[in-house]
């Protein structure tokens, strides 16, 4: 369903899971195309940055076609880069993605005197059940397709699930998806 939400919203040109290849890390180019595309569906696209102040040196490394997107990503104030490089060819981590999610959905996050300077972005991100379907929680590792197309998806306000499977165990009853939250959770035991 996400993958169908993403093609019907030209976020992504791939009409199959299996041809968006979900288990596949995505590049930081690859990734500012799912998010400006979001942002513009979100009606969060108001520019805070000029074309001048988004200037990178390592521009030529992205994907021909997304160059005019990275762009665009920085004068949308949703994503971040350091010495003048935007590393477009690097993997996006889940900490950077869900960082990009917030900006987009909520604005800008204090990242100053935290342990982690994404701290803020996810308190927010799970205060607001942003993450609800996916697993991001270990945050220095590379952010998957799937993850980052389920999580714009159901982020979105038009997305609905075409399937709804409920499941019973004696008085416990939920559907899903829907009422499922990130698995494993962190403040939980399991026997």
């Amino acid at each position: 369903d996400a993958v169908t939400w993403m093609n019907t919203n030209w976020l992504t040109i791939f009409k199959t899971t299996k041809d968006y290849q979900p288990n596949n890390y995505i590049r930081r180019d690859e990734a500012a195309k799912l998010f400006v595309k979001f942002a513009k569906i979100a009606e969060k696209d108001t520019y805070k940055k000029t074309a001048e102040e988004c200037k990178f040196s390592d521009l030529n490394n992205a994907h021909a076609d997304l160059k005019d997107i990275v762009v665009e990503s920085c004068r949308l104030g949703i994503f971040q880069w350091a010495n003048g490089k935007f590393m477009p060819r690097n993997s996006i981590t889940n900490e950077q993605a869900v960082a990009v999610l917030v900006r987009i959905l909520v604005g800008n996050q204090s990242e100053t005197g935290l342990s982690y300077w994404s701290e803020n972005y996810y308190n927010k991100a799970n205060e607001m059940w942003m993450l609800s379907q996916v697993s991001m929680t270990d945050r220095k590792i590379a952010a998957t397709r799937g993850n980052v197309g389920l999580v714009l998806a159901t982020n979105s306000d038009d997305f609905s699930v075409s399937s709804v499977s409920t499941y019973e165990w004696e008085s416990f009853s939920f559907q899903y998806p829907g009422d499922v939250i990130a698995w494993p959770r962190q403040d939980a035991t399991y026997n």
